[in-house]
């Protein structure tokens, strides 16, 4: 948050979430929410993984977080991948259909 340059103030007004909860919440005095979590990090312009990750979670919340962010990159590379070969496969029915003409005529 310091080094965004916010006050608390600032970011209960940028994130909507009352300053006495972003107080208890730096404090470790309360947990925030989970739509709290991604108001802040939309103030801030972090990711949500990003805020969760710089919390001070146990090692072991810490590990499933980066297992799922981990998921999450590969879940979008296959998108990624998927939709080139689909574009590869229209190309290549393309191709064919076109090949069969020639040879038909």
């Amino acid at each position: 948050m310091v080094e965004r340059g916010f006050s608390q103030s600032t970011l209960s007004r940028k994130s909507g979430v009352e300053r006495t909860s972003i107080c208890r919440i730096i404090s470790g005095k309360a947990r925030p929410r989970h739509e709290q979590i991604g108001w802040i990090a939309k103030a801030l312009g972090v990711d949500t993984f990003e805020l969760w990750t710089a919390a001070d979670q146990p090692d072991e919340v810490r590990k499933l977080l980066e297992q799922l962010r981990e998921a999450t990159d590969r879940i979008a590379s296959l998108e990624r991948d998927l939709e080139v070969t689909r574009a590869n496969a229209d190309r290549l029915a393309t191709e064919l259909r076109a090949a069969r003409g020639r040879r038909a005529t």
